[in-house]
């Protein structure tokens, strides 16, 4: 198989993987054929939203795919059954009302200019909270992400979306991955759909195939991949802002102007109403533990911590020294004092993991993590002396973390201030450490419009 470039901010990898399946698997919590949820002869409603204005290949493109599942019953919704026109007039007719739409496994949403209109429309809002409630998945393409969030279903979730609307993520709650599908594992502290998000427009397609192989598969995903003959080589390397000439971002970028502000504006306003940005010191909420993990959320929980160093890096990618030295709220750290907290924390807990390890149920005493932060170093250092340091330190750490048993877990050290912590509690914590860290920075960027 022959490589790529990759061009995803958050990659974990230096290449792009050819075979689109495949793909899915780069991300932190995106596993397609980890399990297939149901059996060939199992039927599969999957139902799709087409609203006025929208996309028209953020539906025909994964209709193409999922339309081919062995028995699968594909619905086409909208409000009222009257024929809509997509953003350059093609004629798409709802053949099933919201109203008579049956309980999907599979809630389909696409994106588009018209996607604006749909922000505040109750009515389709109440029906995506309603099918994501008892649907299996919810797969949101391009800016269809921007809708669920609206609707409230992307709280703490890992997603994507078009790149002109990546920096929107966060206002409804959402922890932003910079790659072509997120596959968002289920996890004990919320009920509903898994999200599975794509990013613009094409990568719908890609999207779709991960679902078919989380339904039926990755033999069965390849066969519907190879009767499309689905092989995508591109003429020209313009599919990414990284990788487009400056001159035709920038026309890109002038043609999308007075819709982006438009998205921006509206992204403010409804996180104002779902009261998520209210209190800029969790974006992505406090820390909730709800009772020791299963296998598969400690895997999720790793992999998590492995990505922080790569999202910490991205997040201040590019940022000028006044930049770095901006608080991330009013009266909170700066950037600056961020990054270098992190491996602060960090260092922190992997010694305590080392002690509950090799000592029966050693003490742990706390720090003043405010006081550390107003330290010279904290203050005026470099990132990258700490951006180096959390690399290295998470090589370790992942390699002592992935080795452990269940019973391992289950050890316990001594806090000074929290008493018994279990380190399956100590892992959950750190996993959701990176994130909101990297949050404060990516949510102060697209607050204050850095690119």
């Amino acid at each position: 198989m022959q490589a790529r470039p990759r061009v995803g901010r958050t990659s974990r990898s230096a290449r792009v993987l050819q075979d689109p399946l495949e793909s899915c698997l780069t991300g932190p919590r995106s596993k397609p054929g980890h399990a297939v949820l149901s059996s060939s002869m199992d039927p599969i409603e999957i139902g799709a939203i087409v609203f006025p204005r929208m996309d028209q290949m953020d539906f025909t493109g994964p209709f193409e795919v999922l339309s081919r599942i062995p028995g699968a019953r594909f619905h086409v919704l909208w409000k009222e059954k009257t024929p809509v026109r997509d953003i350059k007039g093609l004629i798409l007719t709802p053949e099933m009302t919201f109203a008579d739409a049956p309980k999907l496994d599979v809630l389909v949403v696409p994106g588009g200019w018209g996607q604006e209109q749909l922000m505040d429309d109750e009515a389709v809002l109440r029906f995506l909270r309603g099918q994501s409630a008892h649907a299996r998945y919810v797969f949101s393409i391009c800016t269809g992400a921007l809708i669920c969030g609206a609707a409230g279903l992307l709280r703490g979730v890992r997603a994507t979306t078009h790149w002109a609307a990546f920096h929107l993520l966060e206002y409804f709650g959402a922890i932003p991955v910079d790659e072509r599908v997120v596959i968002d594992l289920p996890r004990r502290d919320r009920e509903g759909a898994v999200i599975v998000s794509a990013a613009g427009v094409t990568a719908g397609i890609d999207g779709a195939l991960c679902l078919v192989s989380l339904l039926r598969g990755d033999p069965m995903a390849q066969q519907i991949q190879l009767a499309m003959q689905y092989a995508p080589d591109p003429p020209f390397a313009s599919g990414a802002p990284q990788t487009a000439p400056p001159g035709v971002l920038d026309a890109v970028r002038a043609a999308g102007r007075e819709i982006a502000q438009a998205r921006l504006e509206t992204a403010r306003r409804v996180s104002d109403r779902l009261g998520i940005m209210t209190d800029l010191r969790y974006p992505i909420g406090p820390f909730a533990y709800t009772g020791e993990s299963t296998e598969e959320q400690r895997r999720a929980f790793i992999d998590r911590i492995e990505a922080t160093p790569a999202r910490l890096r991205a997040a201040v990618e590019g940022l000028t020294p006044e930049q770095l030295d901006t608080p991330y709220r009013p009266g909170g750290w700066t950037v600056r004092q961020v990054v270098h907290h992190v491996p602060d924390s960090h260092i922190n807990s992997y010694c305590r993991f080392r002690l509950a390890l090799t000592e029966d149920t050693p003490s742990a005493k706390g720090y003043d993590e405010a006081a550390w932060a107003e330290l010279f170093d904290s203050r005026t250092a470099p990132v990258e002396v700490s951006l180096a340091l959390l690399e290295s330190l998470h090589r370790r750490w992942e390699l002592l973390l992935r080795a452990m048993t269940p019973a391992d877990f289950a050890r316990t050290f001594l806090h000074s201030e929290l008493g018994p912590v279990t380190l399956d509690r100590n892992l959950a914590l750190y996993a959701w450490h990176g994130d909101h860290h990297v949050a404060h920075i990516t949510a102060l960027r697209a607050r204050m419009g850095w690119a």
